[in-house]
This record gives structure tokens, sequence and C-alpha cells, in this order.
């Protein structure tokens, strides 16, 4: 009898420590997998996030192509243009120097508009190098958020903006409609240089005309229509505060500025159905920076 008691006895103690090494085995088991799925998804994150990478520097580096194929709805290097309207144009372009497994595109989307938001000592640029006479745009800036003192309504003090438009040879524009305004300036280029405000800074402040009430919600615009002349830039400078600021074309169905923004976006992804996507965001004329105002405006050389 009491050997079947032990041999019971035994037989649980077998049993508990089976089931204890059973419990520690599939513990372990189920961490590696874990460990091995994670690994996995991350070597195909990176894998997809590579190639989407490598997407945005091959279309960086043929970017002119690619400006080519919206503006004239042409195909090379496998781009094609997708899509056009009001603002925009769009290119698809594949990836093609991904490694096996990954597929992807890269979409450029070309903007005849630009949002962006200025800080003081900045400077936003907008491209007028293929404009011609007649060519109507609109400036808007100025939103609640840009005060220092984030006051509501359009008593904040929004900033004044000097407007500078570079110009081959002479020209002249007209603002919000009124007397024509000719360049001033000798030799290969010349210049008109404006300022507006809405009032807020009166003490400080010369020679800055006011500014309309701007389109909710900004709190300034200015409308401009380019006269005779080669325009090639117009530079726009805040002062007092940033400048959230917006410049679109007025003018028939499409916008009569030129391109002024790729928006380039490239998605990638695995066999495993891992995606990744990576954007950048380029002008479509490099941006001078704000030390070259001082340029212009003098006329002369920057000597240390």
């Amino acid at each position: 009898m009491q050997g079947k008691v032990k041999s019971g006895q035994i037989l649980i103690l077998v049993l508990l420590v089976v089931v204890v090494a059973l419990a520690i085995g599939l513990s372990v088991a189920s961490r590696n997998l874990t460990n091995l799925k994670t690994s996995t998804q991350a070597e195909q994150s990176q894998r997809a996030f590579s190639a989407a990478e490598g997407g945005v520097e091959d279309t960086l580096s043929r970017l002119n192509t690619v400006a080519n194929v919206i503006n004239t709805n042409s195909v090379a290097g496998g781009c094609s243009r997708d899509t056009i309207d009001t603002t925009n144009s769009t290119a698809n372009c594949p990836i093609t120097n991904s490694s096996s497994g990954v597929s992807g595109t890269v979409q450029v989307k070309a903007a005849r508009t630009l949002q962006k938001t200025v800080e003081t000592g900045d400077v936003a640029q907008i491209n007028l190098a293929t404009t011609g006479n007649g060519t109507p745009f609109s400036v808007n800036w100025g939103q609640d958020q840009d005060s220092s003192s984030n006051c509501p309504g359009t008593n904040c003090e929004t900033a004044s903006v000097e407007f500078l438009f570079v110009c081959q040879g002479s020209c002249s524009l007209t603002v919000n409609n009124g007397t024509p305004i000719a360049s001033v300036g000798s030799g290969t280029y010349s210049q008109i240089r404006l300022a507006f405000g809405n009032n807020t800074h009166p003490g400080n402040e010369t020679s800055i005309s006011n500014c309309s009430s701007g389109a909710t919600p900004y709190h300034c615009t200015v409308s401009f229509t380019l006269g005779a002349g080669a325009f090639q830039l117009l530079r726009m400078k805040p002062f007092w505060n940033k400048a959230s600021m917006q410049v679109t074309g007025t003018g028939g169905p499409f916008s009569p500025l030129p391109v002024q923004t790729y928006q380039i976006t490239s998605t990638a992804t695995t066999d495993t159905g891992v995606s990744r996507k990576v954007q950048v965001s380029r002008d479509a004329l490099p941006q001078l920076p704000a030390v070259f105002d001082y340029v212009l405006y003098s006329g002369q050389d920057i000597v240390k």
C-alpha cells in the first residue's frame, strides 16, 4: 500500500515538473518568436525607409527633369503627370533604386501658391521669372498666433512687411489697382521697394502704407499687378513679429504665378506589407539669404 502511495506521489511530482518545464519552454519559445517577429519588422521597416529615402534623393537629383514633365505633360524617366488643377500639378515617378522585394512611388506636387511662416529677420521669396505684363497676385499675412502677446482679433500687433521686387532692366507695377510705380536703379538690375502694415506701430514706422483687411484668418492683404519689364523675384521681410503669409495668383482659372515649391512624397512598401513614407519640400527658386537684401538696397558689395 505504501509502495502505491509513493509511486502516485512520484507521478504527481513528475507531472508537475513536466508542466513547469513545458511552461518555461513555451514562454522562452514565445519570447523568441516575438523577438524574431520584432527583428523582422524592424528589418522590413528599415528596407522600406531606405527605399523611400532613396526615392527622394533620386528625385531631387533630377528635379529639373521631373519639373519639365509637370510643365509639359511629357513622360521622362518613368515619370508622368497625374493631375492638374488651379493651384498645382502632380507627377508620379517609380522608385527605381530599391532592393528586391520593395516597390514604391514618388509623388511630386508643384504648387504655384506659397504658404509659409516667416520669422523676423528672415525672408520669403517668390519666383516671378516667367510672369508677364498684367500678372495679378495678392499677398495675405498676419494671423492671431503670430503675435508675441497671443492676443485675439485684428488688433494684434500684426507684422509690417517690406516688399522688394527685383527686375532685369526697368519695370513697373500697380498696387491695389493704383498709380503705376516704376523701378529705380542703374545697370543690369533695378528694384521696387514698398512696405505695408496695419497701423499698429504708428510711432515706430515711417514710409509704411496701410494694408487692406485680409481674408480670414489673415489680418492684412495687398494686391499687385505686374506691369512692363522682366521681373525676376519678390522678397518679403516681416518686422516686429513673425508673419504667416499666403501668396496667390488672382487671374484666370489657373494661377498666373510660376511654380513656387515642390512637395516630394516618397512611399515604399515591402513584399510583406510594411510601408514607410518620407516627405520633403523644396523651393523652386533657391532661397537667397536675408543678407542678400543689403546688397540690393545699397547697390554695392558687402565688405567685412
